[in-house]
């Protein structure tokens, strides 16, 4: 198949671009040219400024596509300009959307792809909005569309932790033996992560499947765990000790140092079904451990100049002296 990545050196989508051609798929990436790009260079680049409309959807109009996959719209408006340059032109657009997008009060746990969508935060009420403009379209027009909502996605990011969110002195500060910060309810609240290479099974394998037509995904692992123990398992995997200050968030956002809109999503529950994505894209499953996986991450983020040195971060050290001695 001819297929176009939009959007594709990010961290998901660079796994994405390698698992198509890895099954024989003729792939093309939109990019804008400023992302760091891993890509052989026999990948046809077209450069493009999505949020340009008028000149991206003139330049996506002159071509024809059996997919595309689209790893780059956040908002109702690029919804609406994907439908322009993609309808009539695209076999089947897929939509990486989010699990940002329920927010975090939930009817149900785990969460199916029926929970409503409550977002609480701008990223996840333009996910929403963006998934409501391409559900609107669905079976109403010539383009078939699914959408796909990964959870914590990693692989060629900073390594994730509860209280300040990709953080790249996380791992500097393990292996000096620092003290982690985490909530007082970390012990209970749920976390799934997945590898990149994992997701990009789930995107590469339902293109132009009659049965993902119209449907909606979560793209998450077989694994649920606490915050707690998520922290405890990245040492693990690295061979580190991991002492946890559990602290109540109000304390930990009052010293000025935590990512408070990380902590809008990590301070509650994150634990979805993947049932649905297994049923109709059987392909798509967790092949690589969370071991390997954050060992993976962890040498990628070495190679690039992911991590940082903990020393000058101070607040978290002081907070915990001043609360705990």
């Amino acid at each position: 198949m001819k297929v176009l990545v939009v959007g594709g050196t990010g961290n998901i989508s660079t796994s994405i671009v390698q698992e198509l051609r890895r099954i024989g798929h003729d792939v093309a990436v939109v990019v804008r040219g400023t992302h760091r790009d891993e890509l052989p260079s026999d990948v046809r680049r077209i450069t493009a400024d999505r949020k340009d409309y008028p000149r991206f959807e003139a330049l996506m109009q002159k071509e024809s596509w059996d997919a595309v996959i689209d790893m780059v719209a956040f908002s109702a408006d690029d919804a609406a300009s994907a439908l322009r340059a993609f309808t009539g032109r695209a076999g089947h657009y897929v939509a990486c959307s989010t699990v940002v997008t329920y927010g975090t009060d939930f009817t149900a746990l785990p969460a199916h792809e029926n929970e409503p969508q409550r977002a609480t935060d701008a990223y996840g009420r333009g996910k929403v909005a963006m998934e409501d403009v391409l559900r609107r379209a669905s079976g109403a027009d010539r383009l078939p569309i699914t959408i796909l909502r990964p959870s914590h996605t990693f692989g060629r990011i900073p390594i994730v932790r509860q209280v300040t969110g990709f953080d790249p002195t996380f791992i500097d500060r393990l292996r000096r033996g620092r003290q982690i910060l985490v909530t007082d309810d970390a012990e209970k609240k749920t976390w799934m992560s997945l590898h990149v290479d994992d997701a990009a099974l789930a995107f590469a394998n339902c293109l132009c499947r009659e049965q993902c037509f119209g449907n909606s995904y979560h793209v998450v692992g077989d694994e649920t765990y606490s915050w707690a123990d998520y922290h405890r398992r990245v040492g693990d995997a690295l061979g580190l000790d991991v002492n946890l200050v559990p602290l109540p968030v109000e304390e930990i956002t009052a010293a000025g140092g935590a990512d408070v809109a990380i902590l809008a999503v990590t301070g509650y529950d994150g634990w979805f079904t993947n049932d649905a994505i297994k049923r109709d894209v059987p392909e798509f499953q967790q092949n690589v451990s969370f071991d390997d996986g954050i060992r993976r991450n962890v040498e990628y983020a070495q190679a690039h100049g992911m991590i940082t040195s903990a020393e000058e971060m101070t607040w978290e050290d002081e907070l915990i002296r001043k609360v705990v001695g």
